[in-house]
């Protein structure tokens, strides 16, 4: 069996290095580099890593956020080997032991956070989904056209029927990190591939990344059986989580739900010299 974690990295070579050696040696890792960075220095010293070409250049809030993952996963799975698929960020790193990530990985659950959709209680408002959004998005979230863009939409952009644009599939959503066992890979994997109906509604939905899979695997998932999103984010209003306190990454590492957190920049020395402790002295 071996595990593999796709990484999605745009920015800070040092922190994407620093993750890909705190991940256990026996996995298998595919990253995907934005085209817009120079991918030479994260391949220093990464020569297990697979990066895949040709690269994209995703936008904020844009289907590219779907389609790079998509990518991963061809890689991915093209390993006969690979028995799980977990989508991180390259600002993401483990805040659970080795030990404890070997067997984490080993499980047979989905991990992911899924919930029916719209749902405005938990960030996921009806116009996210019945407007249409730019496919390509907006590279800067806080430019004036995005702010802009984004209140016309909500405001102004033309309505459309999920339940009648999906052929009557039910509409899920959670965050964009997820792990799934092979067979749900390959089940999301085929439905990216091969349902049209489902590429042309989400690449006009904002942030499809935080409801194209959920929205793919539900009709095989055990909803009994799924386990906790594997990313901690700390979300206090805004496009992009708030930065981690040792405070949040005590309780995180001590409560066992999440096997990462982010975000993480290479200059937070401390920080992560503290995660390094917290994994090292907890229970195998």
């Amino acid at each position: 069996m071996t595990a593999a974690y796709l990484i999605m990295a745009h920015r800070d070579p040092p922190m994407f290095r620093r993750l890909v050696a705190a991940l256990p040696e026996d996995v298998s890792i595919v990253a995907h580099i934005d085209a817009r960075a120079d991918a030479e220095p994260f391949k220093m010293g990464c020569p297990s890593v697979t990066f895949v070409e040709p690269r994209l250049s995703p936008n904020w809030a844009s289907w590219g956020l779907v389609e790079v993952p998509i990518r991963l996963l061809e890689v991915a799975l093209a390993n006969p080997n690979v028995t799980r698929c977990t989508f991180i960020s390259g600002q993401c790193y483990p805040i659970v032991s080795a030990a404890a990530l070997a067997v984490w990985q080993n499980e047979p659950v989905d991990r992911l956070e899924i919930a029916p959709a719209p749902n405005a209680d938990r960030g996921r408002p009806a116009w996210r989904f019945n407007r249409h959004w730019r496919r390509r998005g907006f590279r800067n979230p806080h430019s004036l056209v995005a702010k802009a863009a984004h209140v016309a939409t909500r405001r102004l952009g033309p309505r459309r029927d999920p339940a009648v644009a999906l052929g009557g599939r039910a509409l899920y959503a959670g965050g964009t990190w997820w792990s799934f066992t092979r067979s749900t890979a390959e089940y999301a994997l085929d439905v990216a591939h091969n349902n049209d109906v489902m590429r042309r509604y989400f690449s006009h939905v904002f942030a499809p990344d935080e409801s194209f899979w959920q929205t793919a695997v539900a009709p095989r998932l055990d909803f009994a059986r799924i386990g906790c999103e594997p990313t901690y984010c700390k979300w206090e209003g805004g496009p992009h989580p708030a930065p981690l306190t040792s405070e949040d990454l005590i309780r995180e590492a001590s409560s066992g739900r999440f096997a990462f957190a982010r975000k993480f920049s290479s200059n937070e020395h401390e920080l992560l010299d503290l995660v390094d402790r917290l994994r090292q002295t907890q229970p195998s």
